[in-house]
């Protein structure tokens, strides 16, 4: 078993000869390490990369590790071969030490496998970091087995701002703070604190088609949010499309409206209707004829329903009935002649008595 300070120099030795393992064979056949998958955020707030760090993870495969060898592994810049201030896991076999840098030495159990690293680092400048994840076998006198040393170059970026991501449909613009963004997704670049996103409750377009806003990825409902942002935060808002029925109807009695894409929509006429103004007021009535969509008679039904899968126009055809309208016309008018012919005749009447 290593000693810690042993450790320590090994894993030293590693970092310096990274740039050499070109040149350096391997001990053994067929023994090499791969880091087969790194995440790390491109982008960093500095109070967060300088005070809880910067979390790297990586994947480390290995092949044909002997007995007393290990796996060593560190997060350095590109300008120097030293591990960055930080803290290491390890799994599933544990670092065999713990220091206060990005650094791991492990021992698995088994000759070929993986190792899942997860790296703490901490920056505490503002600026891009060009960094470099490092990983390659140890003999167990100490040596690096120069052929099995694997790199990946990263970068992160730490500033004093936060990043907001604010995803939406293409046709849509959101707000930050009262000032409008283009249309599509944003990042916007914020200073730590209380903001205001806002979104749009609808978004019209020319040809009966519509976006409404339905909820956030935190299921809120509405449009407009406050919120306090202290990291880089994504907001995800959902809209639906939505299909405007157009009725046209000279009675006014039936409407349309809009309505969710797949969804159904019902229209229900009456079968009699007053006739719009003062016909109406006198008893004229509309008889329902039937529903007809573009010059064509849908139904004669006064129900109808339809699966919203565009804009759609419907118009409700009627059947005026003035009988009753004309009757109290006539009446009126008769009355109204004989009322003025009585007249006349006593005025005719009381003019030749005088």
């Amino acid at each position: 078993m290593l000693s810690v300070s042993g450790k320590i120099s090994l894993l030293f030795s590693l970092v310096l000869l990274v740039c050499l393992t070109s040149f350096v064979p391997s001990a053994h056949a067929n023994q090499f390490t791969q880091i087969v998958n790194l995440v790390a955020p491109p982008h960093s707030p500095q109070q967060v990369a300088s005070a809880q760090g910067v979390i790297v993870t990586l994947t480390i495969a290995y092949n044909n590790l002997t007995h007393g060898e290990s796996i060593a592994s560190a997060i350095i810049t590109t300008q120097s071969s030293t591990p960055l201030a930080g803290g290491a896991a390890s799994n599933p076999d544990p670092c065999l030490f713990t220091r206060q840098n990005a650094s791991c030495i492990s021992q698995p159990h088994s000759s070929s496998g993986t190792e899942s690293m997860t790296f703490v680092i901490i920056l505490s400048s503002s600026q891009q970091y060009n960094l470099q994840a490092v990983a390659g076998f140890v003999d167990s006198a100490q040596h690096l087995i120069g052929a099995t040393v694997s790199s990946v170059n990263f970068n992160v970026n730490v500033d004093s701002n936060i990043l907001l991501t604010i995803l939406v449909p293409n046709s849509v613009s959101s707000s930050v703070d009262g000032a409008n963004r283009a249309s599509g997704s944003v990042t916007i670049p914020l200073q730590p604190g209380v903001h205001e996103i806002s979104v749009p409750q609808t978004v019209q377009f020319a040809n009966g088609t519509r976006l409404r806003f339905d909820h956030w990825m935190d299921d809120s409902t509405q449009p407009s949010r406050t919120q306090d942002i202290e990291d880089d935060l994504t907001y995800t808002a959902y809209y639906n499309t939505q299909f405007n029925l157009n009725v046209l109807d000279l009675s006014g009695t039936v409407t349309g409206g809009w309505f969710d894409k797949g969804t159904t929509a019902q229209v229900s006429v009456p079968s009699k209707a007053p006739i719009p103004g003062i016909m109406g007021l006198l008893g004229g009535t509309l008889t329902f004829q039937g529903l007809y969509g573009n010059g064509t008679l849908i139904t004669t039904s006064t129900n109808y329903s339809r699966v919203m899968d565009s804009p759609y126009t419907v118009s409700v055809e009627w059947s005026p009935d003035y009988t009753m309208p004309e009757a109290i016309i006539i009446a009126t008018f008769v009355a109204v002649t004989a009322t003025a012919l009585l007249v006349y005749r006593r005025s005719r009447s009381h003019a030749v008595a005088n």
